[in-house]
C-alpha cells in the first residue's frame, strides 16, 4: 500500500493523479517481474544453471589443484637439488624462483575460484544477495 500526498505531487512537479498513476504502474511492474522471477520453472532453470556452472568451476579447481601440487613437488625437487650442488648458477636459481612465482600465482587463481563459485550461488538465489554477503 501506498499513499501518496499533495505535498509529494508538488515535490514531483507533477499533479496528484498522474503522479499516483506513475506510481502504480512502476509498483504492478515491479510485483509482475518478481512474480516472474520466483515462478517454479524460473528457479527450476536458475538453479540448474548454477549447477552447472558450478560443476564446471569445480572442475577447473580440481584442475588448478593438481597443477599446483605438481608445481609445489618441481620447486620442491629444485631447491633439494641446488641445497645438493654445494654451488648455485644463476640460471637453476631464477628457475626455482619463477616456479615459486608461478605457484603462487596458481593459488590465487584457485581462490579466486572458490570466490567465484559462492557467487555463482549467491547469484542462483533472486534476491538474497545481501544474504550471501
Amino acid at each position: 500500500m501506498l499513499t501518496e500526498t499533495r505535498a509529494d505531487a508538488e515535490i514531483n512537479g507533477a499533479r496528484e493523479l498522474a503522479l499516483a498513476q506513475a506510481w502504480r504502474e512502476r509498483l504492478e511492474g515491479r510485483l509482475n517481474h518478481a512474480r516472474r522471477i520466483y515462478a517454479p520453472p524460473q528457479l527450476a532453470r536458475r538453479f540448474r544453471l548454477a549447477l552447472v556452472l558450478e560443476l564446471l568451476l569445480l572442475l577447473l579447481f580440481a584442475a588448478m589443484l593438481l597443477l599446483w601440487r605438481r608445481l609445489r613437488q618441481r620447486t620442491s625437487r629444485l631447491n633439494s637439488e641446488l641445497r645438493t650442488q654445494g654451488r648455485s648458477d644463476r640460471r637453476s636459481e631464477t628457475r626455482l624462483h619463477a616456479e615459486q612465482a608461478l605457484s603462487i600465482g596458481v593459488l590465487l587463481l584457485m581462490l579466486y575460484l572458490l570466490v567465484l563459485m559462492f557467487g555463482v550461488v549467491v547469484v542462483a538465489i533472486p534476491g538474497q544477495v545481501p544474504l550471501g554477503i
